[in-house]
């Protein structure tokens, strides 16, 4: 078993995680798998928009092999605050972007008629919102470990909510092992994405809904 070590993601984690990003993350991803997103193109798209996003306030993660100092795996973190939202300009017109965009409807479908603000009384929040452990280091624990670190650079920043939307069986493992509630599941043979009805894939009999989990920290 590899020597892994998780801490906080910095600026020269760029190009590790821009290549997990489109070599992994964008291939193994059911949901955007299922909506024929192109691995490169759409995983370059995705890092320039959100990855900056993810830093500003230090509360994404990598898992590094302490060994070859090779950065395995990452955990993205953004801050949600209710006076400014975030937005990310992913076109359905576009080529370019239009499978994000799809994937994005498909996120605020989750949060429909659900205002975190009021339901858990906060301003603020995390949104946990990218998640890959590269292929040959995986079963090792690593998605825990990341995601607990995520949670506790999160409570020392007085975050007190926690959201994460997954479309993986085993990544929403990961969030239940560690205490996350699943609020909203939409499965995906009911979802509509720009008025028409997922494709189901071979592999969508293990990954078969898309969820949004909350956990109060």
């Amino acid at each position: 078993m590899a020597e892994i070590e998780i801490r906080p993601m910095r600026l020269d984690d760029e190009e590790a995680v821009r290549k997990l990003v489109c070599e992994e993350y964008m291939v193994r991803e059911p949901l955007q798998r299922n909506l024929e997103m192109e691995p490169v193109r759409d995983g370059n798209a995705w890092f320039d928009m959100v990855f900056p996003a993810c830093l500003k306030e230090g509360l994404s993660v990598v898992a590094v092999d302490s060994v070859f100092g090779d950065v395995v795996g990452f955990r993205c973190v953004m801050s949600v605050y209710k006076d400014n939202p975030q937005h990310f300009n992913f076109s359905k017109s576009d080529p370019n972007t239009r499978s994000l965009a799809l994937t994005y409807e498909a996120v605020f479908g989750l949060y429909k008629d659900l205002d975190i603000f009021t339901r858990y009384g906060v301003d603020k929040y995390v949104n946990m919102t990218g998640l890959c452990v590269a292929q040959k280091y995986g079963r090792q624990g690593i998605a825990v470990k990341m995601v607990a670190m995520a949670l506790d650079l999160s409570r020392k920043q007085n975050f007190r909510v926690a959201t994460v939307e997954t479309s993986s069986r085993y990544s929403a493992r990961v969030f239940e092992k560690l205490g996350f509630e699943k609020l909203v599941e939409h499965p995906y043979d009911t979802m509509v994405l720009d008025g028409e009805s997922m494709k189901m894939t071979d592999d969508m009999k293990y990954h078969y809904c898309f969820s949004l989990y909350v956990k109060e920290l």
